[in-house]
C-alpha cells in the first residue's frame, strides 16, 4: 500500500542519512513510529518510567526502552537497580509499540483497546493514532447496516 499510515514502511526509515553515519537503535524505532503517526512520548501515566528517563536524559519512549534493554543485555557492575514498575512500564510501552506498528502495517484504521489505558472499562476503546476519521459517539447510528467493521474489512453476507 502507498497510503500514509498503511502498509510497509519505506526502507529509508532504517537507513542513516550518510554512509558514515551510525544510528542508535532507538532512532530507527522512533522513525518507524513517527512514520505511522505513533507518539514516541512516554505516556503520562508511566510516571516511574518518565522519572527514570528524565534522570538519565532519555528523551523518548524508544530511547528509554533501548537503554533499559541494554542494561539487561550488557550488564556492568555499575548498572543501577531499577524499580520493578520501571521495567513493567517499559515492557507495556514496548508491547504497545509492536501492536501499533503491526496494526498500521496491516492497514487497520478502527478502534482498539489500548494497553496504555489501564485499568479500563469493558468496551472502552480509542481510534488508532493514524486514523483520520473522528470516533463516533456510542449513541450515533452506524452509517449503514451493511458498511462492515470500521477497519474496512467486509464480512461475507448470508
Amino acid at each position: 500500500m502507498t497510503i500514509a499510515g498503511c502498509g510497509q514502511p519505506p526502507d529509508v526509515i532504517f537507513e542513516p542519512d550518510t554512509e558514515n553515519e551510525v544510528w542508535p537503535p532507538s532512532r530507527g524505532i522512533a522513525r518507524l513510529l513517527e512514520h505511522y503517526g505513533i507518539s514516541t512520548e512516554i505516556p503520562a501515566k508511566f510516571t516511574e518510567l518518565a522519572n527514570v528517563a528524565s534522570q538519565e536524559g532519555w528523551k523518548s519512549g524508544p530511547w528509554a526502552i533501548t537503554e533499559l534493554r541494554n542494561e539487561v543485555i550488557h550488564v556492568k557492575r555499575s548498572t543501577k537497580v531499577r524499580p520493578r514498575e520501571v521495567w513493567v512500564q517499559s515492557w507495556k510501552l514496548s508491547i504497545w509499540y509492536v501492536e501499533m506498528v503491526l496494526l498500521a502495517t496491516f492497514g487497520f484504521k478502527g478502534e482498539y483497546g489500548s494497553r496504555l489505558s489501564w485499568p479500563r472499562w469493558v468496551g472502552q476503546v480509542e481510534r488508532v493514532p493514524w486514523a483520520t476519521l473522528p470516533i463516533s459517539a456510542p449513541d450515533d447510528p452506524p452509517a449503514s447496516a451493511d458498511s462492515g467493521p470500521q477497519d474496512g474489512v467486509k464480512l461475507p453476507t448470508q
